[in-house]
């Protein structure tokens, strides 16, 4: 009910993947593990799996996302704290104007990888995190709570700006835990073909 009352409202529904009847909608979905969610656009021409937080107000907050626009403008200090937290990977465009190949590019990106990633665009550098006034655009800032917490790159061809999320955006050292924010990361440290080297811990 709290997803209906939106606007526009989201539709979440529950399918049992284990009743034979759905077995079509299980496959054509690509459903293999539960629970799953999946977000579904463009009457089923867009599917991508869902990659945010598993209790309510966040399962809300996140779909809310989804539904809306793939980049939201950054307009002022406070915009910039609370939309570039310290959990997880976030991407910023800074631009003269909101206009031109640029910032077309960067909003086709963050319409296809908006379910893994925040997407931001400001006029303003100077407003954001370790903000920088010399700084005028175009430049593409990724910002995560790991590593060296902030890179830029001013390259904006499509695939280059997909590159620099998928290497900027990846942790150095990826924690095993039940922080969903780390489901992504952990997904992917399993499906690349690279050696790989764990370390176990005894917290006390």
């Amino acid at each position: 009910s709290m997803l209906r009352k939106r606007d526009p409202p989201v539709v979440l529904a529950k399918v049992d993947a284990y009743d034979e009847s759905n077995k079509e909608l299980k496959d054509k979905y690509k459903v293999h593990g539960y629970p799953a969610i999946k977000i579904i656009r463009k009457g089923g021409s867009d599917v991508s799996a869902y990659g945010g937080p598993r209790d309510a107000e966040g399962i809300v907050e996140y779909l809310t996302r989804q539904v809306g626009p793939a980049s939201l403008e950054i307009r002022s200090a406070v915009d910039a704290s609370r939309s570039i937290g310290d959990k997880g990977v976030v991407l910023v465009g800074v631009f003269p104007e909101f206009a031109g190949i640029q910032y077309e590019n960067f909003m086709a990106v963050a319409n296809k990888m908006r379910t893994d990633y925040d997407f931001f665009h400001t006029s303003d550098a100077s407003i954001l995190p370790r903000g920088d006034l010399t700084v005028k655009g175009p430049l593409l800032r990724l910002f995560k709570p790991f590593d060296e917490l902030f890179v830029d790159s001013q390259d904006f061809d499509d695939d280059a700006i997909k590159k620099f999320i998928e290497v900027s955006g990846f942790p150095t050292v990826v924690t095993f835990d039940a922080d969903p924010t780390n489901h992504k990361f952990i997904e992917r440290y399993y499906s690349t073909p690279s050696a790989k080297g764990n370390a176990f811990l005894a917290l006390q």
